[in-house]
């Protein structure tokens, strides 16, 4: 999963929003698609972008506590619980993830995909994925490390 994960940060990193909405789509319906496909991929999205912000942020992980500000379309501050539920489960995924609570981020990962709809599903991933790779270019340009799969070419 992990190369199927790189794969989609590569597209998205280098811009190739039709290539990684393909694929996506692809894992969202083809043949291999199901809960634990899409929740694995998921989990390694959040795994990845909450090594980066903690290693971002420096200090002592046991001492720092992450929140989110969600912001709208025209910049407004809107509350987690008016997202949609599997999106709010990705975002409290990663912020149980952040916090080294690892029993609730799969809780939350596990209500990611409860309902079994695809725009759902791809909508989570969609945001995960673009998280993840504006992370990884924030942390290779500001000299943070970054998971080692992420840059290794082996784990395609």
């Amino acid at each position: 999963m992990r190369g199927t994960t790189r794969h989609l940060i590569d597209l998205a990193r280098h811009g190739d929003t039709d290539g990684a909405a393909l694929a996506l789509a692809e894992l969202v319906n083809g043949p291999e698609a199901g809960k634990f496909v899409l929740r694995t991929v998921l989990a390694e999205l959040t795994s990845a972008s909450a090594r980066m912000l903690s290693a971002g942020a420096g200090g002592d992980p046991e001492e720092t506590a992450f929140r989110v500000e969600i912001r709208g379309d025209a910049d407004n501050v809107v509350p987690i619980d008016e997202l949609d539920p599997p999106l709010r489960a990705a975002v409290r995924a990663l912020l149980a993830q952040l916090n080294g609570s690892p029993e609730d981020a799969e809780y939350q990962l596990d209500l990611t995909f409860r309902e079994k709809d695809p725009v759902a599903a791809m909508t989570v991933l969609v945001h995960a994925l673009l998280w993840t790779a504006d992370l990884y270019d924030s942390c290779e340009q500001a000299g943070v490390p970054t998971p080692e799969w992420l840059h290794d070419a082996s784990a395609r």
